[in-house]
Protein backbone atom coordinates (compact mmCIF):
# COMPACT_ATOMS: atom_id res chain seq x y z
CA UNK A 1 0.00 0.00 0.00
CA UNK A 2 1.53 3.40 -1.18
CA UNK A 3 1.86 6.17 1.52
CA UNK A 4 -0.92 8.28 -0.27
CA UNK A 5 -3.54 5.20 0.72
CA UNK A 6 -2.86 5.01 4.36
CA UNK A 7 -2.92 9.04 4.80
CA UNK A 8 -6.32 9.32 2.71
CA UNK A 9 -7.56 6.26 5.15
CA UNK A 10 -6.43 8.05 8.31
CA UNK A 11 -7.76 11.07 6.54
CA UNK A 12 -11.32 9.59 6.04
CA UNK A 13 -11.57 7.79 9.81
CA UNK A 14 -11.19 11.16 11.41
CA UNK A 15 -13.64 13.20 8.95
CA UNK A 16 -15.67 10.08 10.06
CA UNK A 17 -15.08 9.81 13.94
CA UNK A 18 -16.04 14.24 13.99
CA UNK A 19 -19.16 13.30 12.34
CA UNK A 20 -20.75 10.92 14.60
CA UNK A 21 -19.38 12.84 17.43
CA UNK A 22 -21.43 15.87 16.08
CA UNK A 23 -24.19 13.73 15.39
CA UNK A 24 -23.69 12.39 18.92
CA UNK A 25 -23.88 15.81 20.24
CA UNK A 26 -26.94 16.77 18.34
CA UNK A 27 -29.16 14.23 19.28
CA UNK A 28 -28.47 14.72 22.89
CA UNK A 29 -30.15 18.41 23.03
CA UNK A 30 -32.85 17.58 20.57
CA UNK A 31 -35.08 15.90 23.30
CA UNK A 32 -34.88 18.42 25.69
CA UNK A 33 -37.73 20.33 25.78
CA UNK A 34 -37.26 24.48 24.68
CA UNK A 35 -40.07 26.45 25.74
CA UNK A 36 -41.96 26.60 29.17
CA UNK A 37 -45.43 28.42 29.65
CA UNK A 38 -46.75 30.53 26.78
CA UNK A 39 -45.23 31.21 23.59
CA UNK A 40 -43.09 34.67 23.38
CA UNK A 41 -45.43 36.99 21.64
CA UNK A 42 -43.14 39.11 18.35
CA UNK A 43 -45.00 42.64 19.25
CA UNK A 44 -44.33 43.10 22.76
CA UNK A 45 -40.68 45.09 23.10
CA UNK A 46 -37.11 43.03 23.76
CA UNK A 47 -35.27 44.47 26.46
CA UNK A 48 -32.21 43.10 27.88
CA UNK A 49 -31.42 42.33 31.56
CA UNK A 50 -28.92 45.27 31.91
CA UNK A 51 -31.19 48.11 29.90
CA UNK A 52 -34.41 46.78 32.92
CA UNK A 53 -32.17 46.79 35.58
CA UNK A 54 -30.92 50.86 34.23
CA UNK A 55 -34.27 52.30 33.25
CA UNK A 56 -36.71 49.99 35.89
CA UNK A 57 -39.06 52.80 36.63
CA UNK A 58 -39.92 52.71 32.95
CA UNK A 59 -40.82 49.09 32.95
CA UNK A 60 -42.10 48.75 36.36
CA UNK A 61 -45.54 46.92 36.20
CA UNK A 62 -45.31 46.31 32.30
CA UNK A 63 -45.57 43.03 29.74
CA UNK A 64 -41.61 42.45 28.45
CA UNK A 65 -39.57 40.02 26.95
CA UNK A 66 -35.76 39.62 28.47
CA UNK A 67 -33.06 38.72 27.08
CA UNK A 68 -30.41 37.45 28.90
CA UNK A 69 -28.94 33.77 29.68
CA UNK A 70 -30.05 31.79 32.78
CA UNK A 71 -28.46 31.43 36.27
CA UNK A 72 -28.80 29.28 38.95
CA UNK A 73 -32.38 27.86 40.14
CA UNK A 74 -33.24 29.04 43.66
CA UNK A 75 -32.81 26.67 46.45
CA UNK A 76 -36.10 27.06 47.27
CA UNK A 77 -36.73 25.69 43.57
CA UNK A 78 -39.44 28.34 42.74
CA UNK A 79 -37.18 30.98 40.52
CA UNK A 80 -34.04 31.11 39.12
CA UNK A 81 -31.35 34.00 38.40
CA UNK A 82 -31.36 35.76 34.64
CA UNK A 83 -28.11 37.62 33.82
CA UNK A 84 -27.28 40.00 31.75
CA UNK A 85 -23.32 41.12 31.04
CA UNK A 86 -23.42 43.41 34.62
CA UNK A 87 -26.67 42.99 36.36
CA UNK A 88 -28.66 39.83 37.68
CA UNK A 89 -32.91 39.45 37.95
CA UNK A 90 -34.90 36.86 39.50
CA UNK A 91 -37.65 35.16 37.65
CA UNK A 92 -40.74 33.07 38.56
CA UNK A 93 -41.46 30.77 35.77
CA UNK A 94 -45.12 29.97 34.97
CA UNK A 95 -46.18 27.13 37.50
CA UNK A 96 -44.87 23.92 37.30
CA UNK A 97 -42.80 25.13 34.73
CA UNK A 98 -38.94 25.61 35.89
CA UNK A 99 -36.63 25.24 32.93
CA UNK A 100 -34.41 21.98 33.86
CA UNK A 101 -30.83 22.83 35.57
CA UNK A 102 -29.24 21.69 31.86
CA UNK A 103 -30.20 25.15 30.88
CA UNK A 104 -27.95 27.01 33.31
CA UNK A 105 -25.89 29.18 31.10
CA UNK A 106 -27.80 29.08 28.24
CA UNK A 107 -29.01 32.28 26.11
CA UNK A 108 -33.06 32.36 26.81
CA UNK A 109 -35.91 34.78 26.70
CA UNK A 110 -38.87 35.53 29.43
CA UNK A 111 -42.04 36.87 28.62
CA UNK A 112 -43.49 38.28 31.72
CA UNK A 113 -44.34 41.15 34.28
CA UNK A 114 -41.75 43.31 35.68
CA UNK A 115 -42.27 43.71 39.49
CA UNK A 116 -39.84 46.00 41.62
CA UNK A 117 -39.92 45.36 45.35
CA UNK A 118 -38.39 48.44 47.22
CA UNK A 119 -37.06 47.13 50.47
CA UNK A 120 -36.64 50.64 52.21
CA UNK A 121 -39.84 51.48 51.34
CA UNK A 122 -41.90 48.76 52.67
CA UNK A 123 -40.05 49.85 56.33
CA UNK A 124 -40.89 53.21 55.58
CA UNK A 125 -37.48 54.55 54.95
CA UNK A 126 -36.46 56.88 52.60
CA UNK A 127 -35.97 54.57 49.09
CA UNK A 128 -32.45 55.34 47.19
CA UNK A 129 -31.42 54.01 43.74
CA UNK A 130 -29.79 50.44 43.91
CA UNK A 131 -32.53 49.49 47.09
CA UNK A 132 -34.70 47.53 44.71
CA UNK A 133 -35.13 43.88 43.88
CA UNK A 134 -36.53 43.46 40.54
CA UNK A 135 -38.54 40.15 39.56
CA UNK A 136 -40.15 38.95 36.28
CA UNK A 137 -43.48 36.99 36.67
CA UNK A 138 -43.07 34.80 33.60
CA UNK A 139 -45.80 34.11 31.69
CA UNK A 140 -43.04 32.03 29.08
CA UNK A 141 -39.58 30.89 28.76
CA UNK A 142 -38.04 29.85 25.22
CA UNK A 143 -34.61 28.58 24.89
CA UNK A 144 -33.54 29.49 21.03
Amino acid sequence: MSYYKHERRRVMRRIIVLLVMMLMTLTANAGEKREFGEPIPTNVKVVGVDELVKNVKAYEGQMVVVEGRMGDICADGEDFSFKGKFELIEVLPPAGQMPPKSMKGKAAKVYGKVKVKHEKEEKGEKKESGDSEIKIEAKGVRFP
